[in-house]
């Protein structure tokens, strides 16, 4: 996960920091065949401007939090809530707007739309809409920051017809070196157990797949020697998927469930705003010691912190390469605390 700094620290969420909701099936690329009033294919027109409309309001969330089940759905909206409408980066006025179409024939639908916006940071995100009298909302919110991934340059590679639409690759897809409906429990299986794990050799060496098992084994390490031991586990998920077809292969975006925790194993346990900068990046996310006082730390302690994490990946047709995992995008969406 990459969206708040918080496993690396700080270190773990720093990958925390929203996506199935209710009624939204497992699937959405490929809607169920209720008959529709209205013809439910979206023009790249339509899909412009259901964005332009929603963004400014999007934008509000932090000062209006009422926007948040209007405008968002699923993890994201319970991100949203968790963070009081602060999840994630503001996106301002984007640049290099781009919006990717898939064609389908009911509903829910659903579009990209991605960008360059504040904070350095481009983005895509998944905006899904159940009916033809429902809202369009945001169900997936993915973040490059500094475009560190060339998130928008990997997007520009969508398969799109002479209609300027993109084909949905159904969630089984025999064709690819991963079926998109099996990434988040193989993708799991590498992040908790790197080269051990049934994933490992599906996908390719990068930030997101062994380096971040290499935090995780960092933090592992040493946290200890800050007061804390640190742990993560990931777990996949049925769903949704949202997947289109590349020249070559796929671009698909899944979810994984995280859970990260701190338990502490001292009583001066480093918490974060006392630590120097090498201790902070084992003490745990500021938003979940809040204003605990040092004498609060005792060994047993333990935080928790659940997040759900929204995964873009390339996937190559069988027999011509690794997965390449471009973007994880980590939402914390609740968190406990246990005495000691």
């Amino acid at each position: 996960m990459r969206r708040v700094p918080i496993a690396l620290g700080a270190g773990l969420l720093g990958l925390l920091t929203a996506c199935s909701s209710p009624g939204q099936p497992s699937h959405p690329g490929h809607p169920s065949a209720s008959a529709t009033a209205k013809p439910a294919q979206l023009t790249s027109v339509e899909a412009k401007a259901a964005f332009g409309s929603f963004l400014p309001r999007f934008e509000q969330i932090p000062t209006k939090k009422a926007l948040i089940p209007v405008l968002t759905t699923g993890v994201e909206a319970q991100a949203q809530e968790f963070f009081q409408g602060r999840a994630g980066p503001p996106l301002g006025s984007p640049t290099a707007e781009a919006f990717y179409v898939p064609r389908l024939t009911g509903y829910p639908r659903w579009f990209l739309a991605a960008g360059h916006g504040a904070k350095s940071a481009d983005f895509a995100l998944v905006m899904v809409q159940q009916s033809a009298s429902s809202p369009w909302k945001c169900a997936a919110e993915l973040i490059d920051w500094d475009s560190a991934s060339h998130l928008l340059q990997a997007l520009t590679a969508v398969d799109q017809d002479a209609q300027g639409y993109a084909a949905v690759i159904p969630p089984d897809d025999p064709s690819l070196a991963v079926a998109p409906s099996s990434l988040s429990q193989a993708y799991a299986s590498l992040l908790n157990a790197g080269a051990r794990g049934t994933g490992a050799k599906l996908f390719a060496a990068g930030t997101n797949t062994t380096g971040y098992v290499a935090i995780n084994r960092r933090l592992a390490a040493h946290g200890r020697q800050y007061g804390w031991r640190i742990t993560d586990s990931q777990r996949g998920t049925a769903g949704p998927i949202y997947a289109l077809a590349l020249g070559t292969g796929a671009l698909v975006i899944y979810l994984t469930k995280d859970t990260a925790a701190w338990e502490a194993v001292s009583s001066s346990a480093v918490l974060p705003g006392s630590a120097s900068k090498a201790a902070s990046y084992y003490a745990p996310p500021s938003f979940m010691v809040g204003g605990m006082a040092k004498s609060a730390v005792r060994p047993g302690l333990r935080l928790t912190a659940s997040a759900a994490d929204s995964v873009l990946a390339l996937v190559p047709p069988k027999g011509q390469g690794k997965v390449d995992v471009l973007v994880n995008t980590g939402e914390a969406t609740s968190y406990t605390t246990l005495a000691g």
